[in-house]
């Protein structure tokens, strides 16, 4: 019998970073930089960058939830997003992850970006109109996802699972232009990777105090039970 269940699309899956992924000495030591670069109609001095990250804390293995979004651009004419890594220590090259961006409520007369997941609004999960046989619709093409033609981008980006423990600083550099100048703002979250004993050191504390006092209650009893 055919199959009846609905084709699975590339907008519920997102872009492979992959494409994207340049090999590049990064000036502040870290081992991942992102950068993006618009081109649009507003003042410089309206341009504005905010960066989100959905956990600061990662275990090996987990992926690294990144939000980029710009405002102050006007009419976008241009934009391109580009990933930059420094050391094989912290990505999974294998499999490096995914890329989403939200769909412009203009384009579609209405707001079809839809939640695939998530906590609700705190982080916009939405679908994407990027397709994985062509690179170039990631970049110099208008993004949506606030209503103002606006780039938003959703990054899931795989660790290692062997991604040694400690604290990874991430730039995100965002370059605007228009025919007012250049600016260019630089936000630098930081992630920490937490390493087994981290993680599980205080379940392993309580459980060693747990029996500990299970052994004393036991003690005290065999002590008070009369002969």
């Amino acid at each position: 019998m055919a199959d009846s269940s609905p084709p699975r699309s590339d907008a519920a899956t997102g872009f492979p970073i992959a494409p994207l992924l340049e090999r590049s000495r990064i000036e502040s030591g870290g081992h991942l930089e992102i950068g993006v670069s618009v081109s649009g109609t507003a003042a410089i001095e309206e341009n504005e960058l905010d960066v989100l990250l959905r956990d600061d804390r990662l275990a090996p293995g987990e992926a690294i939830d990144l939000g980029i979004f710009v405002s102050g651009t006007g009419t976008v004419r241009e934009n391109e997003l580009s990933v930059f890594y420094d050391g094989t220590d912290l990505i999974d090259l294998d499999d490096p992850g995914v890329v989403r961006r939200s769909l412009a409520a203009s384009s579609s007369g209405s707001n079809d970006a839809t939640a695939d997941g998530g906590d609700g609004g705190s982080w916009p999960r939405s679908v994407t109109d990027a397709r994985r046989d062509h690179a170039a619709s990631l970049e110099w093409k208008p993004l949506g996802g606030n209503g103002r033609d606006e780039p938003v981008y959703l990054l899931e980006i795989n660790t290692r699972t062997n991604a040694p423990p400690g604290r990874y600083a991430i730039p995100v550099v965002c370059t605007y232009r228009s025919e007012s100048g250049i600016r260019q703002v630089e936000r630098v979250p930081t992630i920490r990777v937490v390493g087994w004993r981290e993680r599980w050191g205080s379940w392993i504390a309580r459980g060693a105090i747990g029996l500990v006092l299970v052994v004393a209650v036991a003690v005290l009893f065999v002590h008070l039970s009369p002969v």
